[in-house]
């Protein structure tokens, strides 16, 4: 399952129908590895029900992703299928390098605007963080407790 370039801290989700084909009624459990997911990850599915089975790509780093979705069934038998995604980062930015903030003194402020570019067609949150990556910001609150 190929879910091609998605980006960073963003999801793609591919939505597949599972069929009971059998003569008996099927209990399985659907795991993936991350940066892949699966919902609903356990079902019953009598003789000849289906239902929708949601796989989600949510990689929180660039480069390109692969893993396993597996399809335990109760009867002992694993299904194995391959996944695929490439994660990106988007055309975002800020409209200057660099921010100059003038002299500020004591029950004072000084403050200065800055704009944000969003090039991508994404809709996108951010927050101001200390640390460049979520690992060194884990360091950082791991070194102070």
């Amino acid at each position: 399952m190929n879910f091609s370039i998605c980006p960073v801290k963003y999801s793609s989700q591919k939505t597949l129908l599972v069929r009971n084909v059998g003569n008996w009624e099927a209990r399985y459990r659907i795991s993936a590895e991350s940066p892949f997911s699966v919902d609903p990850s356990i079902r019953t599915l009598g003789i000849g029900d289906a239902m929708q089975v949601t796989v989600e790509f949510h990689p929180l780093k660039t480069g390109d992703h692969s893993g396993s979705l597996v399809v335990h069934n109760d009867t002992g038998e694993d299904i194995h299928t391959s996944l695929y995604g490439a994660a990106v980062d988007v055309n975002i930015g800020l409209a200057r390098s660099s921010l100059t903030v003038e002299k500020t003194y004591l029950t004072l402020s000084n403050h200065r605007s800055v704009v944000i570019h969003n090039r991508s067609e994404i809709k996108v949150y951010f927050q101001w963080k200390a640390f460049s990556t979520q690992e060194e910001e884990d360091y950082q609150k791991l070194r102070f407790v």
